[in-house]
């Protein structure tokens, strides 16, 4: 796995605060981007999205701008004293869209004075598949959605295909979806997974879409989009979740008919004034009959603000 040496500095300095030493602190922590050494050539003024989670509890998200400025922020989380963990998945604001970057973690002794000088794992994400990644694009000035560079025409723009926050055709691979159940590998070109007999109930048997950390914006309209049939006709459940201190909110939920041929879905969602970091989209089967579902063209689309 690829690596990128870009350093990020995460200076912790502890805040004395009135509580016991065996409670959760507030910690201030300088957050530097992947793309604090060198100069981001596509796009000077970048808007960044960090996402921090402390110990496997809540996540949460800040914003900042600029390839080299740092920010600090306070986090909870952080046990005094003793061992913790940090995970960091950094995204850049493309055009109005939410790009994945690279991720860090480490184990640091919250004394005071940590530094945090992980590598950033940047190669998981390279969502046109031509082998470079996100970040790497980014620092090349080439397009992140594109193979073939289009986005480098004269009034062209690097953004996703028909607006697509997520696009999933299944064309190569579908290394971004997790499950428990059996995937058939032998269908190429779709995502097919069997549901036993024994998932009885709907949440014995499911799929989602992992790395699950989307981004909901406020105000905003979208569309989720995708194709589905089964080997027995059936019914599935969509679910749009969000994570927030450790609560678990459902977005939306829409019940779709599934036949034995594919069938085009739209379903339309309006965030209203909230905008969520941590979402989750994801399909529940599982009516207590051995069947098998197949997805295709599977879109998140950000049709506008509103």
């Amino acid at each position: 796995m690829k690596i990128y040496r870009a350093t990020l500095l995460l200076m912790l300095s502890l805040l004395i605060s009135c509580v016991g030493e065996n409670s959760n602190n507030s910690t201030l922590i300088e957050l530097h981007s992947p793309a604090s050494d060198r100069q981001i050539t596509a796009l000077n003024d970048t808007e960044w999205r960090a996402l921090v989670q402390i110990n496997s509890g809540s996540t949460e998200t800040f914003f900042f701008t600029g390839s080299s400025s740092p920010v600090s922020v306070a986090i909870a989380g952080v046990q005094r004293g003793e061992i913790n963990d940090i995970f960091i998945k950094w995204y850049e604001v493309l055009h109005g869209h939410t790009v994945e970057m690279s991720t860090q973690s480490q184990k640091f002794l919250a004394d005071g004075n940590t530094l945090i000088d992980t590598s950033h794992v940047h190669d998981i994400f390279d969502y046109d598949k031509d082998g470079v990644s996100n970040l790497v694009e980014r620092f090349n000035g080439t397009c992140v959605w594109s193979s073939t560079e289009n986005c480098l025409n004269v009034g062209q723009t690097d953004i996703p295909t028909d607006n697509a926050v997520l696009n999933g055709d299944f064309s190569e691979d579908d290394r971004y979806w997790l499950t428990d159940l059996t995937v058939v590998s032998d269908m190429s070109g779709e995502y097919c997974v069997m549901s036993p007999a024994t998932a009885v109930e709907q949440w014995d048997a499911r799929t989602d879409y992992s790395p699950h950390w989307l981004f909901i914006d406020a105000n905003s309209s979208y569309t989720i989009e995708f194709d589905v049939r089964a080997q027995t006709s059936a019914e599935i459940l969509f679910l749009m979740t969000a994570r927030t201190e450790d609560i678990y909110n459902t977005l939306d939920r829409e019940l779709v008919a599934v036949s034995t041929t594919y069938n085009r879905t739209s379903i339309s969602y309006e965030s209203g004034e909230n905008a969520y970091s941590v979402v989750s989209i994801g399909f529940v089967l599982g009516n207590g009959t051995d069947n098998t579902y197949c997805f295709d063209n599977i879109k998140l689309i950000k049709e506008a603000s509103l």
